[in-house]
């Protein structure tokens, strides 16, 4: 059985042992138990906060994409083995001057990938892009790009939403 000591306990403690060692060469000693629970901590960083891709350009439908430049730099600070993970929220309507909504041209489709990889599209699913065990400020790079065609790339302006999420390994 464990015993622990409270701070009277502890006080009176001292006081007997400063009364004896007064009359005497006596020493006492004790030992106090102490329990730290450390929970799990995560924090993310991601630069750039606001995501602006330039007007697409003749070229870029020539080429079939138009790339975000600069990518997502997503830092990750975990004491636990983690998860991160991104969708994409794609607005269904947006306010327009007035102040009465009005309906999106749609949505756009994002691709995403880390270095190395291939891209895959973005939905409203969570789609975990990288997983790790521990991490001090360890830097996950994403890559989006939006696919464009002459025939499917229509004038309007979108307004999707990327959400990221760190959480624990398997959650």
């Amino acid at each position: 059985m464990r015993h622990r000591a409270t701070p009277a306990v502890l006080a009176a403690l001292l006081a007997g042992s400063a009364c004896g060692a007064a009359g005497g060469a006596e020493t006492v000693s004790f030992a106090v138990e102490a329990e730290v629970l450390v929970p799990p901590l995560q924090r993310l960083e991601v630069t750039p906060s606001l995501l602006t891709w330039p007007p697409p350009t003749g070229s870029d439908l020539a080429a079939g994409h138009i790339d975000a430049d600069p990518p997502i730099l997503a830092t990750i600070y975990s004491n636990t083995p983690w998860d991160l993970a991104v969708r994409v929220v794609q607005p269904d309507a947006r306010a327009s001057h007035d102040g009465a909504a009005s309906v999106s041209a749609g949505s756009v489709p994002i691709l995403y990938r880390t270095p190395n990889g291939d891209f895959a599209l973005l939905s409203a699913d969570w789609a975990v892009v990288a997983s790790g065990a521990f991490a001090d400020g360890e830097p996950v790079r994403l890559e989006l790009r939006i696919p464009l065609d002459w025939t499917q790339s229509r004038p309007g302006e979108y307004t999707p939403r990327l959400e990221y999420r760190l959480a624990p390994a398997g959650r």
